[in-house]
């Protein structure tokens, strides 16, 4: 077994979200689920790969619902993958592939009662690397 020295390590609830902005990001890890409802999604976990936040991890989910899947059809592009005709949207394909996000921060309660802050990404948040410059942040 390792032996670990925790007095420098933050607990699970200190979080700090990452200022709102625009991040360029690499796809670094990708969950298959599925939400209370049957849906199907994905969880990316987005890690910033440049500036004064670089590795940061931002979350977000992809879900495969109707309504949803313009979004789905947004960041693929996004992430260089142009998606005419049936795809079959994998963890694979998206892990290791890079784009900017545009971030906000949300407020939400924890279990606690107290009030947590944490990072999201707008609907239409997705950017190819090559246009995040100069794309209008929907905010």
């Amino acid at each position: 077994m390792r032996t670990v020295d925790f007095s420098r390590v933050k607990d699970a609830d200190e979080y700090t979200p990452v200022p709102e902005g625009r991040y360029p990001v690499e796809v670094e890890d990708v969950e298959e689920d599925v939400n209370k409802n049957g849906d199907d999604l994905l969880k990316l976990r987005l890690r910033v790969i440049d500036g004064e936040h670089a590795g940061a991890a931002i979350f977000d989910r992809l879900f495969f619902t109707e309504r949803a899947l313009p979004r789905v059809k947004l960041v693929l592009k996004a992430l260089g993958i142009e998606p005419t005709g049936s795809i079959e949207v994998t963890p694979e394909l998206l892990r290791g592939r890079k784009c900017i996000v545009d971030v906000i921060i949300e407020s939400y309660t924890k279990s606690d009662g107290s009030e947590g802050r944490s990072n999201a990404v707008p609907f239409a948040g997705y950017h190819k690397v090559d246009e995040g410059s100069e794309a209008i942040a929907p905010y």
